[in-house]
């Protein structure tokens, strides 16, 4: 009772409590490999063109990856109101999010009656390394938007399916329809745990008798379909790429390096992304027997059905990547919250004569709890690491924001770099939007550098090759980047 009295202080204290693991240092990191790159200039380039149905890479139709541009429409609005920024671009990741810890909360406040759980859940969701990470809440990624239109269509599903209320079924469809244009045929991965809990349930021949389900689900499509259809048309290549790449070739084939075991999600989620908190969750499941309170009780049930059928589903794919899993996390947050909750409940039950005591309890109990995996989780956030493979190119990523931020003047630098490595070509495209004058070397092709010249190199491979051919002296070294002028030339280059 006290709880509801400050819904309003409720939510301001979850935006507190989960800021800084959200956006702390958000803009500190540069572009990262994978995803994060090619968004980037996908939402440069549809800045630039105003072409907001094509998706392009060098001007050219892009089929590196080939998705429903929900989230680069959003990282190109920010880019326009915000400017060329790290921050711009992952921004829409981070407040969807932050939308996610507040959904998890309001329904656990609204639906469930029970504010605490969703405190706790909150709490849990941000302290796992697995949900806040690279390429997943902190970089300009899919999967921290898809992660929230798909919770949304999961607990407003489970709303429906407790009620029978025609406005859960609509929001439910609504927010499909929003995760199908984030990351496309991705969405329909939660549909067997929807399906296995409505069968449980003994409500499938009830839903399956609405007219307004059928409904819902078609015109859940019709969005991507329309932009499928226009982008098509545009593009005539689009579809055949979009089928090969995002649908037979990710889940039938292994875009992994190696063939990866079908175990990879539970060992990371056992041994890194829910170290901390993976016994809660299974605690939290096994006492939904014990659990009196109908409704709980069901959405425990719910919610193992949805993310553990969800783990089983990515795992029998044949492509595995982390961040697939995060649509996971915020169902296994809540499992993990009801032990946590339900210990809470019976201490503040002790000194209920003493409200202010109750809520002291409450507040030591969370806090101790989640001490270690939150002091964790702001330690990644205050000190953010990247991974040692592509360490080389990173520091030239660090390099390249200094200067586009005005820290150095690299003004008809040349810039020895490999044109794959398309985060670092983002910083270059922007330094000659503001007017500043580099040049871009391939380093797998002749460099064309003349005495006078100043390059710059990051790679062992390159400096051992400037050394090598030109006689050179060091004008700075930034991190791994070493910066030369070129006294003149030992042979042909």
């Amino acid at each position: 009772m006290l709880l509801r009295k400050y819904s309003v202080i409720l939510y301001l204290l979850i935006i507190c409590i989960v800021a800084l693991p959200l956006f702390g240092h958000l803009n500190e990191t540069p572009l990262q490999l994978y995803d994060e790159q090619r968004l980037a200039n996908n939402a440069f380039e549809m800045v630039q063109s105003g072409n907001w149905v094509t998706t392009t890479f060098d001007g050219q139709p892009d089929y590196w990856n080939p998705k429903p541009p929900l989230l680069i429409w959003l990282q190109a609005f920010s880019l326009r109101t915000f400017g060329y920024s790290e921050l711009s671009l992952r921004l829409p990741s981070a407040i969807a999010a932050l939308l996610t810890c507040l959904l998890i909360f309001g329904f656990c406040r609204e639906f469930l009656k029970k504010q605490l759980l969703g405190i706790i859940a909150a709490i849990i969701l941000v302290s796992s390394s697995g949900y806040v990470m690279l390429h997943g809440t902190r970089t300009g990624d899919y999967d921290a938007l898809l992660t929230l239109t798909l919770t949304a269509t999961g607990l407003f599903y489970f709303a429906f399916l407790q009620t029978g209320e025609k406005k859960y079924l609509n929001k439910t469809f609504a927010f499909l329809s929003i995760a199908f244009l984030t990351k496309g045929i991705a969405a329909l991965m939660i549909l067997p745990g929807l399906f296995l809990y409505t069968l449980w349930n003994k409500q499938l021949t009830t839903v399956l008798k609405m007219p307004r389900f059928y409904w819902g689900a078609l015109l859940s499509i019709v969005p991507l379909t329309v932009y499928f259809v226009i982008r098509q048309q545009a593009d005539p290549g689009f579809f055949k790429a979009f089928w090969g790449l995002d649908v037979s070739g990710r889940f039938f084939h292994s875009l992994n390096n190696d063939p990866l075991p079908v175990s990879y999600y539970i060992n990371d989620i056992a041994r890194r992304g829910f170290l901390y908190w993976w016994p809660f969750a299974v605690v939290g499941t096994g006492v939904s027997i014990f659990i009196k309170n109908r409704t709980l009780k069901r959405f425990i049930v719910f919610a193992a059905f949805f993310s553990f059928s969800f783990l089983i589903i990515i795992s029998a794919a044949g492509t595995k990547f982390l961040w697939y899993a995060l649509p996971a996390y915020p169902f296994m947050a809540m499992l993990a919250a009801v032990p946590v909750y339900l210990f809470t409940v019976f201490l503040q039950k002790r000194f209920s004569e003493k409200l202010w005591l109750a809520a002291l309890v409450s507040v030591v109990v969370v806090a101790a709890i989640s001490f270690v995996p939150f002091r964790k989780m702001l330690n990644e956030t205050l000190n953010p690491q990247t991974e040692r493979w592509e360490a080389e190119n990173q520091e030239m990523g660090f390099f390249l924001q200094s200067a586009l931020r005005g820290s150095r003047n690299i003004q008809n630098y040349k810039l020895i770099m490999d044109y794959s490595e398309t985060n670092l070509i983002w910083y270059i495209r922007v330094m000659e939007l503001k007017g500043m004058k580099v040049t871009r070397r391939d380093q797998w092709t002749p460099w064309n550098v003349a005495a006078g010249d100043k390059i710059v190199v990051y790679s062992t491979r390159n400096k051992d090759f400037a050394e090598t051919h030109f006689y050179t002296h060091v004008l700075e070294d930034f991190r791994a980047v070493r910066i030369y002028a070129v006294d003149s030339l030992r042979g042909a280059n």
